[in-house]
């Protein structure tokens, strides 16, 4: 959703893309995106990403293998998919002569866990608890150690609720567009707890 919204904006600022995702996804973003170069892969286990960045100096990483709701299942996939993943990923641009700068899409919501006030800077405490967040934040601390270490340039950004073009009404988060899917099809909106539950959203072409 979001990596799709962002291959039509670099391809219309008429930059070069090189997008990286599973077959299914890519096959996708090749029929939408003919202009851009594809490359089926698994984050899991991918091994060549020297190969894969090759030519790139601006990797978005947009992957995540968990969602938050699903994460404390299986705390140990998460890591092993995100956090290993992503230590791939900058090991290779160490070697690479850091000429790859990172921009990684974190969390803008849970990296902070239980909030101590309803307005949220980015320097509130950070206590996850979800296993989702807490990989999040491990990132993050990872893209800082190898700037200070290695000089890859990286920067997160805590992104809140996206919504709009793309946006799956039938996907299993992202409640904009799945609640606008149900109720355009006359189906029930399911809405957990007493309804209290305060979110922030951001429009995708301005994430």
């Amino acid at each position: 959703f979001i990596g799709q919204n962002l291959v039509e904006e670099l391809l219309l600022k008429g930059h070069h893309v090189v997008a990286y995702d599973r077959p299914t996804a890519i096959l996708e973003i090749q029929e939408q995106f003919p202009q851009a170069s594809c490359i089926n892969g698994d984050f899991l286990t991918e091994e060549n990403w020297e190969n894969v960045l090759q030519g790139v100096n601006t990797c978005y990483h947009l992957i995540s293998t968990s969602l938050p709701k699903t994460s404390n299942d299986d705390p140990i996939s998460d890591v092993a998919g995100n956090v290993l993943g992503t230590l791939r990923l900058l090991e290779a641009a160490r070697k690479m002569n850091k000429n790859i700068r990172i921009v990684f899409a974190s969390s803008g919501g849970t990296v902070y866990g239980p909030l101590k006030s309803e307005k949220v800077s980015e320097d509130h405490p950070t206590d996850p608890i979800c296993s989702y967040g807490i990989t999040k934040l491990t990132i993050e601390k990872y893209l800082q150690l190898y700037r200070e270490l290695h000089g890859v340039s990286s920067i997160a950004l805590r992104i809140a609720n996206p919504y709009g073009f793309r946006q799956s009404p039938d996907s299993t988060q992202g409640v904009i567009g799945v609640f606008s899917g149900r109720i355009l099809r006359n189906s029930a909106v399911d809405v957990w707890g007493d309804g209290s539950v305060i979110r922030d959203y951001i429009f995708v072409k301005d994430v």
